[in-house]
Order: C-alpha cells, then sequence, then structure tokens
C-alpha cells in the first residue's frame, strides 16, 4: 500500500503542476489569459470554503497514529 501511495504522491505533485499550466495555456489561447487565471482562482477560493469548516477534522485524523491498525491488518491477513 505505501508505494501506491508514494507513487500517486509523486503523480499528484509533479505532473499536476505541468498539466494545469498546459491547461490554462491552451485555454488563454483561445478565450485570453484573464478568464483561465480568474477561472484558476475561482476554484481555488471553492477549495478553500469547502476545506476550511473540515480543517481541524483532518488535522485530529492526520495525527492519529495507524500503526497499530496496520499491524492488526497484516497479521490478519
Amino acid at each position: 500500500m505505501r508505494g501506491c501511495v508514494i507513487s500517486l504522491f509523486g503523480l499528484t505533485y509533479r505532473a499536476g503542476p505541468v498539466l494545469d499550466s498546459l491547461l490554462m495555456g491552451a485555454a488563454s489561447a483561445y478565450v485570453g489569459l484573464q478568464i483561465p487565471v480568474a477561472a484558476g482562482a475561482l476554484i481555488c477560493l471553492i477549495t478553500i470554503t469547502v476545506m476550511s469548516p473540515k480543517r481541524k477534522q483532518l488535522a485530529v485524523e492526520m495525527e492519529q497514529d495507524s500503526t497499530a491498525a496496520t499491524i492488526a491488518e497484516a497479521k490478519s491477513a
């Protein structure tokens, strides 16, 4: 499971910005630069608005030690 998570992490943080800039460039070629930049800002604001109320819950869940659960799953398999 760790390898899959690490590969997904690498894909997201290495390929994500490249694909986003490609889409932003293609969109700006058709409609100009202002609309794609405004759309990107709107997406960021929506993400912040949706995730902000869940911030404390996510922090608690990320701080929990999941090692014991992983070991229990490995023993039962």
